[in-house]
């Protein structure tokens, strides 16, 4: 090998990392008196599916909404 891995440095690094808190904080219904603009975008299957199902998850009946929520968190 090249170089020697210090597996200790290496765990602790990862640990302390972003990477390790990976969790995302999702969004409670909230209500929004802004207007809004209808815009087109493209997902793949598997992700509308998913992005459905968090939605629901969080008890919202209408997913633009979540993936709007969602966004406005991290903006």
């Amino acid at each position: 090998m090249a170089f020697d891995v210090d597996d200790k440095k290496v765990k602790t690094v990862l640990s302390n990392s972003s990477l390790a808190k990976s969790k995302v904080e999702l969004p409670k219904k909230i209500e929004s008196e802004e207007n809004k603009k209808s815009y087109s975008f493209t997902l793949e299957p598997s992700v509308k599916e998913g992005l459905e199902k968090l939605a629901e998850k969080q008890n919202y009946k209408n997913t633009s909404q979540f993936l709007n929520d969602l966004i406005k968190l991290y903006l």
